[in-house]
């Protein structure tokens, strides 16, 4: 682009608009393309790299894409009609890196948890399950009106309201840096910072359905909500307590509380922090924006009442609570170590040769830039403050002062996230401050774009931050989902393994594999969680147990080490505990195997050892779809059942 679409005063030449044009034509194109690559290269089985697993014509297209748009909201003047243009093309062509899964036409994305909550949704379709039971329920009542109202399954449905989150996200950072700055080249810049989706770290936090991270995309909409209030003209009589921009931040508030306590609490922490500010700036009759602000007092009150009202009518408060204290307690008495997950997570990776700073600089460089952005904009301006000098836009000195001041406090409690077993939540109260951190980051990547404006070097600096906006994007899709790159798996819940699970809880012999106790039936495993399976196996249409549980019950009795792998029959038959020593079901799936070869490289469990099951006297293959198989291990000992254990291929 010339340098005549540099000066943002200036409007496009007759010439420059239809190259403009041109450029967003072959823009719009390009995206229907990938989304047709993507339509027309589903999966076909278990995938654990997603990124690998998708054409190579996509990621040449997507980044194409993303860096055409990024041009055009550099060099297009943001009066006209087509900056807006290009604002949605680079938007929309973010998007479809979450959507992934569902554009590929994966079964499900998620496991561990996300079975769960999958278990949940469907019981509460079946209406088997009543919502209020949960602590959290708003998510899986989403995804429950979404399956009525679009008539698609619940699985997919799921996948739907996750992706709305992220869309509520990707519109709710750069409407509240709007509100904040009036100007459009913050917006683009807070669109930028909010296509990093920094929130999801994969060590607490992801792109399935987790309440928690939901929670937190939500989070954005909240914090929208407060400054909205707090710009308003401060009012008298009932319209000091009960007014639009009331209502608004009270009714968010109380969504974000049914879509996850622990996001509420955070934010709540943070808000009530603003009030007390409020309240001292008031008191001491502060020369600063937070005076004239319409006051927070009775919308704070109402939300932690409201808070209180509804967690302490459900036990998880309660034993969250419990679980952190234990955490100190063990701390202090040496019976637990500080950052627990991360120690042993870290360990692990030494044991396959990867250094942490290794792991840190692949999933967390992106976040440590931000990081020092907002330092940096914190810092300036501190120093601007005490100078005397004049600091930012009244709004933005709002923000600045009330979220540095909030996110200050919230420090302590997420440090004692980080004591004990209790240590994975640090990585969720992380996620949750990303939020914070993106803002603040695009306000200092403003100021920079800004100053550079000023000082006549626009021109040189746009080129540079084309390219250097298309690397930090690149640093940052490359671990929203797991890959053997940085040691994960894509928590892809492929429809031969779903399928597969079901139909072993389906066909089993109905007393169990060796007479088994009332209706019982017994699983072995490589660490894979056999009940994560049967909860997500609740209510499930079609099955002969639905709308109720699985039924033969399943019973996971424990994960069968590397070294025990070679010799089932011994394993079972010289159990510790005596009920464990009968026939058992052991279940693989592709998942399962690449996961241990491919993703842990071998740590846990070798290539050969998944092979061994073959070959091994007394462990029959009883069923097998091609990518989830199930052995049957017969023990010499065992009383005989009155059929043989087949199940359907």
């Amino acid at each position: 682009m010339r340098s005549e679409r540099v000066d943002e005063t200036t409007t496009l030449t007759a010439g420059a608009e239809r190259r403009v044009k041109l450029a967003l034509t072959l823009g719009f194109v390009s995206l229907l393309g990938l989304v047709l690559t993507l339509r027309a290269a589903p999966a076909n089985g278990f995938e654990v790299s997603i990124y690998g697993s998708t054409p190579l014509v996509f990621w040449i297209l997507w980044f194409g894409v993303m860096a055409l748009s990024f041009t055009l909201l550099l060099y297009v003047p943001t009066e006209s009609t087509l900056w807006s243009y290009a604002l949605l093309l680079a938007g929309v062509t973010a998007f479809t890196i979450p959507a992934l899964p569902l554009l590929r036409g994966y079964e499900f994305y998620g496991l561990a948890d996300a079975l769960v909550h999958l278990g949940y949704t469907r019981s509460i379709a079946a209406g088997e399950f009543s919502p209020d039971a949960l602590v959290y329920p708003a998510s899986h009542l989403v995804a429950v009106f979404a399956s009525k109202l679009g008539a698609a399954g619940v699985p997919h449905s799921m996948m739907r309201t996750e992706l709305l989150f992220v869309v509520i996200y990707f519109l709710g950072i750069p409407l509240l840096i709007r509100k904040l700055v009036n100007d459009r080249r913050a917006v683009a810049l807070a669109a930028f910072a909010a296509f990093l989706l920094m929130p999801v770290n994969l060590v607490s936090t992801y792109l399935s359905f987790h309440p928690f991270t939901m929670a937190t995309l939500y989070f954005p909409v909240v914090l929208y909500a407060v400054f909205a209030h707090m710009k308003t003209e401060p009012q008298t009589g009932v319209g000091r307590f009960l007014s639009m921009t009331s209502l608004t931040l009270v009714l968010t508030g109380l969504c974000l509380i049914s879509l996850h306590p622990q996001a509420a609490l955070n934010a709540l922490i943070l808000f009530t922090v603003m009030a007390g500010l409020q309240f001292w700036a008031r008191l001491r009759d502060w020369n600063h924006p937070l005076t004239e602000a319409r006051t927070v007092y009775s919308e704070v009150i109402l939300l932690n009442a409201g808070f209180l009202a509804w967690n302490l009518n459900h036990w998880r408060l309660f034993v969250a609570a419990n679980n952190t204290v234990e955490a100190i307690v063990n701390t202090q008495q040496g019976e637990a170590q500080t950052g627990e997950v991360v120690a042993n997570q870290t360990a692990s990776l030494g044991d396959i040769g990867v250094s942490p700073a290794e792991i840190f600089l692949k999933m967390f460089s992106v976040e440590a830039m931000f990081i020092g952005l907002a330092s940096l904009l914190v810092l300036r301006y501190l120093l601007r403050y005490r100078s005397g000098s004049e600091t930012e836009l009244p709004t933005t000195e709002l923000a600045i002062t009330t979220l540095t001041v909030g996110g200050i406090t919230l420090i302590p409690f997420f440090v004692l996230q980080f004591l004990g077993a209790v240590s994975a939540y640090f990585f969720r109260h992380i996620g949750f401050g990303m939020v914070l951190i993106t803002l603040f980051g695009a306000l200092a990547l403003y100021s920079l774009i800004s100053v550079a404006q000023e000082n006549g070097i626009g021109r040189y600096v746009r080129p540079v931050a084309v390219v250097a906006a298309v690397l930090v994007l690149g640093l940052s899709v490359v671990t929203l989902f797991g890959s053997p790159f940085i040691y994960k798996y894509t928590m892809h819940g492929d429809q031969q393994q779903m399928e597969g699970w079901t139909t072993s809880f389906e066909k089993q012999v109905p007393d169990g594999p060796d007479g088994g106790l009332s209706g019982e039936v017994w699983y072995g495993s490589t660490r894979t969680a056999t009940i994560r399976y049967k909860q997500a196996d609740q209510s499930k249409p079609g099955t002969s147990w639905y709308p109720g549980v699985v039924r033969p019950f399943p019973i996971p009795t424990g994960t069968v080490e590397s070294e025990e792998m070679d010799d089932l029959v011994q394993h079972y038959q010289t159990a510790d505990e005596q009920v464990v020593r009968r026939d058992h079901y052991f279940p693989v799936s592709t998942m399962t195997r690449e996961r241990a070869v491919i993703s842990y490289r071998e740590l846990r469990y070798s290539e050969a050892s998944f092979e061994s099951l073959h070959h091994q006297p007394r462990v029959h293959r009883i069923q097998s779809n091609g990518g989830f198989t199930v052995y049957y291990v017969d023990l010499p000992d065992s009383e005989p059942t009155e059929s043989e254990p087949v199940i359907g291929s």
